[in-house]
């Protein structure tokens, strides 16, 4: 994709296809450290020295598998260009603490970029943030307005804060977008806006058809949730283990199985227990 933008300006004379030239750099620079490629020593180099701190970060992950600890100070002192490709990279890497700090150093009020606003959005939401991902995502809508994922996640956000009539009018716009989201966030934030309201049967129903298709860990969690409320600890437990298997990095995830499996096993007669562990 990144090479069908730029071939429409192949001097990059435009300042947007230059951004564009970057970013292409920082996500061939990420896969090819999270492959272990003998390029990526050469492609860290290639950024240039005008991007010293990227430059940084991409040396902590070749070497240490890890990103380094960069003081706020230094982050503040970095130009905004280097900022936003060391979030970048970051985000691609899994370094969610070192890119939501380095993009969270750009004002809000700064011209609307969909790349980095609804990734730091999204970084706020792993994080439970509604309140700061709102924003985010609105200006990341602005740079990109036809982006049904965007719109739903800003959905996503208005429900979380419990503003359902918003919820309800961006789930609406979102629906009439194209292209059409593949992962179908609004369905789940439909289900989601179900629940807010009490309407649990049909949040079951939405979730349940959301779940034979997919598997992203925000439906997984409140599809349990939901069961858990209902009364369903099997199929609950069931759902969070796969959270913990397509996850098992996430420590969060492996605290509400376990607790989800303690309250399931509380919850059981000594009978139920003894079939359960004889496996009949």
């Amino acid at each position: 994709l990144y090479d069908r933008a730029l071939a429409h300006d192949p001097l990059s004379i435009l300042s947007g296809t230059q951004d564009l030239a970057l970013e292409r750099s920082v996500v061939a620079l990420a896969e090819a450290i999270r492959a272990s490629s003998d390029s990526r020593d050469s492609m860290a180099v290639a950024l240039g020295p005008e991007l010293p701190l990227t430059q940084r970060v991409a040396r902590a992950w070749i070497f240490a598998a890890t990103p380094p600890e960069i003081p706020a100070a230094e982050l503040a002192l970095a130009t905004p260009l280097d900022r936003h490709a060391t979030g970048l990279l970051a985000f691609l890497l899994g370094g969610v603490e070192l890119a939501t700090a380095a993009w969270s150093t750009r004002p809000i009020d700064a011209e609307p970029d969909a790349l980095a606003d609804g990734a730091l959005g999204e970084l706020y939401l792993i994080q439970e943030r509604p309140d700061l991902a709102y924003p985010r995502f609105l200006s990341a809508l602005r740079a990109a307005p036809s982006s049904a994922f965007l719109c739903s996640e800003l959905a996503d956000c208005a429900v979380r804060q419990d503003d359902l009539a918003v919820a309800e009018e961006l789930l609406d716009r979102a629906a009439g977008l194209r292209p059409v989201d593949t992962y179908e966030t609004a369905a789940r934030v439909r289900a989601d806006l179900c629940r807010a309201r009490g309407e649990l049967s049909e949040a079951r129903r939405l979730y349940d058809e959301q779940y034979q298709a997919h598997s992203g860990p925000r439906l997984l969690r409140h599809y349990a949730s939901l069961l858990e409320e209902l009364g369903e600890q099997p199929l609950a437990v069931e759902i969070r283990l796969r959270s913990v298997r397509g996850h098992p990095e996430v420590a969060l995830y492996r605290a509400e199985l376990l607790a989800a499996a303690e309250a399931w096993w509380h919850r059981l007669t000594s009978e139920e227990r003894w079939r359960l562990v004889r496996g009949s």
